[in-house]
């Protein structure tokens, strides 16, 4: 194998893992994108060169008022997915928990060496598609009320 062979191949491997990483990198933000939540404060003071005094409603008062300005974005409101104070629920760790509301199908996705049951699920207060796929698995440990239907215990 000459240098010129060398290179050719060097130069293939580059650019097919160029290729990887973007594909993940986009898999990763659309990801990310997709559990996302958008929430508008109003912002009380500047406390730094970068940091925002944000003013909390009560019942998100264990969240720190203080956000830096890379949290912080502009958003034009949308009276249609304008949510409640009410209805959003928090787990211990003060994160965002989207409740299910229904499960409309369920299918096996078979990779090499596993198959995986996906049930098709709408959570509450989700924006854009309504629907998302998810491990049956994971939807059983978190949320077993919904799986106490015998339609849902056998098959997949």
């Amino acid at each position: 194998m000459g240098w010129t062979e060398v290179v050719l191949e060097t130069t293939k491997m580059i650019q097919q893992i160029r290729q990887r990483l973007q594909t993940t990198q986009s898999q990763q933000k659309s990801y990310v994108d997709r559990r996302r939540s958008d929430m508008e404060f109003q912002i009380i003071v500047r406390v730094g060169k970068v940091v925002y005094r944000l003013d909390l409603p009560e019942e998100l008062s264990q969240i720190h008022s203080n956000l830096h300005v890379s949290q912080l974005r502009k958003r034009a409101l949308d009276v249609d997915t304008v949510v409640s104070m009410d209805d959003i629920h928090f787990d211990d760790h003060l994160n965002y928990v989207e409740r299910p509301m229904a499960i409309l199908e369920r299918k096996v996705k078979n990779l090499r060496n596993k198959e995986i049951c996906l049930v098709n699920v709408q959570l509450q207060h989700r924006k854009g598609s309504e629907w998302t796929w998810e491990p049956k698995a994971e939807m059983q440990e978190h949320y077993p009320d919904f799986f106490t239907i015998a339609s849902f215990e056998d098959g997949a």
